[in-house]
């Protein structure tokens, strides 16, 4: 039987740990054979016995095969996203549902500042929670494909009457007076001082004009205090004098008003978004995963290309039910696969065939060893832990995903009358990929080893927990026969207690009864008062004779029993 496989690079991270330089690494595709991706799944055939069967001759078969070496790495100066893009580019794919393969690839990418992962203590760590936020990116994309509930509002917001336009009249008019003010008494000045006089004409309105003012009425106030001026100066000059105070009072009240007004929303532009997906999505797997730290930016990125299609529902659903699922055999043992692995560069979960046809879904993870044996310890559980929740958050799991968007941009009048605006922008968003008490059959370890990560350098220890169809197949009937055997067990062990407390009661019965004491006990007596009949004369005798005095003396001794002294017996 044929069937299609494409034989890709599978590109992993590391860094060189040189000054100003990104390091990413690539497996190289003439070295080593890596992950394919054909197709989704052919539709659904149903042999005897519940066995699902994928067609190897259907086009639309998904084949994930696995990394056949682990070559030495090849060191390129690209990051994590960019790696993802080029990888699918170069295997023709493309984000999103693709029809003729029935399958949706997404993608997801998350990223940290870390000034240099080789000293970082929780580096690993926070490693393997990003990898967790690009999954979940990437696995709320998928949902959102599937359903999306969405709200959106768009608004603007204009303000009323223009007041500026209001505020500029009462200005001009103002200006119009102060500047009647400034010719009058330019020419009442200009018959002591023309010079003076003059400066005053040229000079236009604002600070400038105003000290220039002032500096004419004080000289004017002088000169005319001190000389004979003529009455009709005199008034004229006091009158534009009171006007031109009365003027710069309005002008001085004006520019208070339109100072407190500056600064104010003249309009308003919304742009408000909000998503919401909630489903069970059963098969969602992990195809590959890129990682990088920029010594520039010193940030950590990883990126994960993530992938569900009819075939992992397909895995997925066999393994739930514990029916036979019959796939093309793959290249490969489970042990020769897991023996090849640079697990340093992995986390999250996978999907493997092997040579028998088997289908696995994979969960890996990783931790800091430490110095210490209790951190080992500690690694070694937290690593295990995480790495069967893989496993089973791929089978399926319950996600949800909320986000909320907004833009809005406001729009403000300065004190010059000129408006001025800003933007801004605001995103939200709550993940959630859950499972609560699920029963999961088949789940074991299949691998855990201490490694060293090649971006920080640290020492890490890596566990690989799996199952298949054929597991969850052996755990349930592993799970019906101890059940078979514990019911037999409680048959005997109720046998035994019912035995027993036979035994018991008859025991109780045979204290309880008292005809045998009573038979005993009549026929004692009855014997006893026979044989006293028969004996009675000759004991009266002998009691006679034993009672004549004898005269022996008085005897002094020891007396000691027969065997007093034997100690055998």
């Amino acid at each position: 039987m044929k069937f299609k496989r494409h034989i890709v690079s599978s590109l992993l991270v590391a860094t060189c740990f040189q000054a100003q330089t990104l390091w990413a690494v690539e497996f190289n595709e003439a070295q080593g054979a890596a992950i394919a991706i054909e197709a989704g799944l052919a539709e659904d055939n149903v042999v005897e016995n519940v066995v699902e069967v994928i067609s190897a001759e259907d086009p639309s078969l998904v084949v994930i095969d696995a990394i056949q070496s682990a070559p030495a790495p090849v060191y390129q100066p690209i990051d994590a996203e960019e790696q993802l893009n080029q990888y699918l580019a170069a295997k023709g794919l493309r984000g999103g549902w693709i029809e003729g393969k029935k399958m949706y690839i997404s993608s997801g990418v998350a990223f940290f500042d870390s000034e240099d992962p080789s000293y970082d203590e929780s580096f690993i760590t926070k490693r393997s929670m990003k990898a967790m936020e690009a999954k979940l990116n990437a696995k709320a994309d998928i949902i959102e494909f599937i359903n999306t509930t969405m709200s959106a509002l768009d608004k603007v917001e204009v303000a009323g009457t223009d007041i500026y336009a209001k505020f500029n009249e009462r200005k001009i008019k103002n200006q119009k007076k102060l500047a009647a003010q400034q010719r009058v008494m330019a020419k009442l000045l200009s018959d002591f001082d023309t010079k003076q006089a003059e400066a005053l004409k040229g000079v236009t309105f604002g600070d400038r004009a105003k000290a220039y003012m002032d500096a004419a009425i004080k000289r004017l106030d002088k000169t005319y205090s001190v000389e004979k001026i003529e009455e009709k100066k005199r008034v004229k000059f006091q009158k534009a004098k009171e006007r031109y105070l009365a003027a710069q009072a309005e002008l001085e009240a004006l520019e208070k008003e339109i100072s407190a007004f500056s600064g104010q929303e003249r309009g308003k532009s919304s742009s408000q978004i909000a998503t919401l997906s909630r489903m069970p999505l059963f098969g969602a797997v992990t195809v590959n995963q890129f990682e990088s730290w920029d010594a520039d930016s010193e940030q950590y990125k990883v990126a994960l290309l993530v992938m569900w299609s009819k075939s992992t529902e397909k895995m997925s659903r066999a393994m739930i039910t514990g029916e036979e699922l019959v796939i093309p055999p793959g290249p490969e043992t489970l042990q020769t696969w897991l023996n090849n692995q640079d697990w340093a560069t992995v986390t999250g979960g996978r999907r493997f065939r092997d040579e028998q046809g088997d289908g696995w879904f994979i969960g890996v993870d990783a931790r800091p060893v430490g110095s210490s044996s209790s951190s080992e310890r500690q690694a070694r559980g937290l690593a295990e832990m995480s790495a069967k929740k893989e496993v089973a958050m791929s089978l399926f799991s319950d996600m949800e995903s909320k986000k909320t968007a907004e833009t809005v941009m406001i729009e403000r009048t300065n004190a010059q009358g000129q408006d001025a605006s800003e933007a801004l922008g605001s995103y939200a968003a709550s993940l959630r990929s859950s499972i609560k008490n699920r029963s999961i059959s088949g789940l074991q370890k299949l691998y855990g080893k201490k490694v060293t990560h090649p971006i920080s350098g640290q020492k890490i220890y890596v566990s690989v927990y799996g199952m298949s169809s054929n597991t969850a197949r052996k755990a349930l009937a592993m799970q019906a026969s101890n059940y078979v055997t514990q019911l037999l067990d409680i048959k005997s062990q109720q046998k035994l207690k019912g035995t027993k407390a036979g035994l018991q009661s008859a025991v109780r019965a045979a204290k309880q009864d008292t005809r045998t004491y009573h038979e005993a006990k009549q026929t004692a007596k009855q014997q006893v008062q026979t044989r006293a009949v028969g004996v009675a004369p000759k004991a009266i005798q002998s009691r006679k004779q034993q009672s004549a005095p004898q005269n022996r003396g008085s005897q002094a001794g020891v007396y000691g029993g027969g065997g007093a002294d034997s100690f055998d017996w």
